[in-house]
């Protein structure tokens, strides 16, 4: 039996169809919301130890929140660079964590195109050699659960990975390398919203067509389907690489980085440039300025120059400490809540232990309309590539005569409103918003069998 698998920016879920019901692979016990659905994390200790989802989570927080962050220089071997007929060989360096205890992982789908290594105390990793580790605990899971050997599977892809091509054909090649060094023997892609379409399907009883607005954590696509006696027709397909992490991201820009000095004056006249903030965009990069000598050699000249130190003492505290994931964690936790009430707050607080230690106290409200605002350019990208897809498909908007609603963007309020405007809120219907994709897959790949 083939295993559907849908890898996704932020959830990891995977399921199986005999024909008559569908079997969902519970791949987070620790997930007491709903054990089906593994958040696409993953935590390596010190020890080489692997863990995922809430447990990876869970780890990172115990071990790491609030240590400071110390690195110590170490070699890698020589490098010979070439200049003409010159040859020069010099020492290799790199800078490894000290006393870590452990690194996580999240949104490693956003990088699929990338080639860079990152160094895992001491082991070098590209991000979908990191992949492969979530999907053989995927694969080991499924095997425990069916008693069966999982060695054929169809995988969830979004229709693009990015807007330039050759990122999307090097982003789709390292994804199936991950699949195949987790351990799959026969490994095929289907685009994720036709996945979402096909289950769909399942309960179509009349000859329509059926949009389907899938929209994740890192990426939105849609699909045109026209069913009809039980068959199915790809009518049109679109994708644009946005998703919920960039409205993380958005929040964190607009609303949080003041807390940390944005538009702060160090002086009379000297506004601390934004480009700065543009680091504290991921938590991950955050980690990365405590390697940046003179980002830190600045923020301690900001520190004694500024008329208010607070905001850059702050930011001191969260370069120099694990404080960048539990922060996002907030933001994220506001963002849904903006989904079903009209105001929801950012709140976290690191203490001043030490005199002149400097705080973190984050106390930011937010309201659905403020949050509605921050939307706006990813809005046109979004409903201009439904567009797209509705022409491609040579329909009109009133021909469409469902919308399907697929992935945890999608409960966005603003997109409920948008659509309903758009083709009528009597068309609108909501599927499994996360396991969704997982399932078309599954009853894509029995019907191949």
């Amino acid at each position: 039996m083939r295993l559907g698998i849908d890898f996704g920016t932020s959830n990891t879920s995977a399921a199986m169809f005999d024909g008559r019901q569908l079997t969902f692979i519970p791949l987070d016990p620790a997930n007491h919301e709903d054990p089906h659905v593994l958040a696409s994390m993953l935590y390596i200790s010190s020890k080489g130890e692997q863990l995922f989802g809430r447990r990876a989570m869970a780890e990172y927080f115990e071990q790491t929140a609030g240590q400071t962050i110390k690195y110590e220089q170490k070699t890698y071997g020589d490098v010979t660079m070439e200049f003409g007929d010159l040859t020069h060989v010099a020492k290799g360096f790199y800078l490894e964590e000290k006393e870590s205890v452990g690194r996580l992982f999240q949104y490693l789908k956003k990088f699929l195109a990338a080639d860079f290594r990152t160094n895992v105390f001491g082991s070098f990793y590209r991000p979908h050699e990191l992949i492969t580790m979530i999907l053989r605990h995927v694969k080991t899971v499924a095997e425990q659960t069916t008693q069966q050997e999982m060695s054929s599977i169809l995988l969830g892809r979004p229709v693009k990975f990015s807007t330039e091509e050759d990122k999307n054909r090097l982003a789709a090649k390292h994804l199936k390398s991950a699949a195949l060094a987790a351990g799959f023997l026969d490994v095929e892609f289907e685009f994720e919203p036709v996945a979402a379409a096909y289950n769909y399907g399942l309960s179509a009883q009349t000859s329509e067509n059926v949009l389907i607005f899938d929209f994740g954590g890192g990426t939105f696509d849609v699909t045109i389907v026209n069913f009809d006696n039980g068959k199915s027709r790809i009518l049109g397909l679109g994708g644009v690489p946005v998703g919920g992490s960039d409205f993380d991201r958005s929040i964190m820009y607009e609303k949080i980085a003041p807390y940390f000095g944005k538009g702060h004056y160090v002086d009379d006249d000297h506004c601390v440039s934004d480009a700065t903030f543009t680091e504290l965009l991921n938590w991950q990069t955050i980690l990365n300025l405590n390697r940046n000598r003179r980002f830190l050699r600045t923020l301690d000249d900001w520190i004694f120059y500024a008329d208010d130190p607070k905001p850059f003492k702050a930011l001191k505290r969260l370069v120099k400490e694990h404080h960048g994931f539990a922060v996002f964690q907030e933001i994220e936790t506001a963002k849904k809540r903006l989904s079903y009430e009209d105001q929801a707050s950012v709140q976290y607080l690191v203490p001043e232990v030490f005199r002149n230690e400097g705080e973190i106290r984050i106390h930011e409200r937010i309201n659905r309309h403020e949050f509605e605002a921050l939307l706006g350019r990813y809005v046109r990208q979004i409903m201009t590539t439904t567009d797209e897809a509705i022409r491609s498909a040579g329909l009109t908007t009133a021909q469409i005569d469902r919308v399907a609603r697929v992935g945890g963007s999608s409960r966005i309020p603003f997109f409920h409103h948008l659509l309903a405007q758009k083709f009528g809120a009597e068309k609108l219907l909501m599927q499994d918003e996360i396991k969704n994709v997982a399932a078309g897959l599954a009853v894509k790949a029995f019907q191949q069998q």
